[in-house]
């Protein structure tokens, strides 16, 4: 049966699941093979329609899956060993997926797309209007929290080189790691954000290296 769609976009996509989280934990998903579905994005829901072509001339009137986007990160991969036009979703849940698209044209509409329903979500779950300006504001304010626990880090790492009685060094290593913690969960949120402002004004995304190697900075053994 064919199903009309009112939805901001719908398209085939080859999807496949990656990784799941698990009790705190993020594993590789056991079944891990390529399916091919009509996919809609409503909002920030993606719908899975099982069909029988990409054409999607004959796509069944429920989905058989839905991903909620709300908070996720899209990223090409360029570098796929097998496939072209692979892109991850990343989900707010820590969940990861994988898509292909039928040519680059379609991955960048996708990618646009989803951050742009996410950024639009951002704003008016904080009852705002002006989008671009709200994450403008958002990525200064986490700019100057990641510059502040930084110097909070880097001062407790210097206490820790001088104090030797053994309950304040644990201490101090105690709020090491929590800056640590809080540190990676800032840089990853600007980095979202950061990913919206660059779909939003059709811009080149952010390099996720970037965002990995702050968190090795962050980790790296205090002397």
């Amino acid at each position: 049966m064919f199903v009309f769609f009112s939805a901001f976009l719908n398209r085939f996509l080859s999807v496949k699941k990656w990784l799941l989280r698990k009790k705190h934990q993020v594993e590789l998903a056991r079944k891990r093979g390529w399916r091919g579905y009509w996919v809609c994005l409503k909002g920030t829901t993606l719908l899975f329609y099982p069909c029988d072509s990409r054409e999607g001339r004959h796509v069944e009137a429920a989905p058989k899956h839905l991903i909620i986007v709300d908070g996720a990160i899209m990223q090409p991969i360029p570098e796929h060993p097998q496939r072209d036009f692979i892109f991850c979703l990343s989900t707010a849940f820590g969940d990861a997926y994988l898509f292909q698209a039928p040519c680059q044209a379609e991955l960048d509409t996708w990618v646009n797309s989803i951050h742009s329903a996410c950024a639009a979500a951002f704003a008016r779950h904080r009852g705002k209007t002006g989008t671009l300006h709200l994450l403008q504001e958002e990525i200064l304010r986490l700019e100057r929290s990641i510059e502040s626990d930084h110097k909070l880090k880097h001062m407790a790492e210097l206490q820790l080189s001088v104090v030797s009685e053994s309950e304040s060094r644990r201490q101090i290593g105690a709020q090491i790691a929590a800056w640590e913690e809080n540190l990676e969960r800032l840089h990853c949120e600007q980095f979202r954000l950061r990913c919206y402002m660059a779909s939003l004004q059709h811009g080149e995304l952010p390099n996720p290296k970037v965002c990995v190697l702050s968190f090795t900075r962050n980790h790296r053994s205090p002397t």
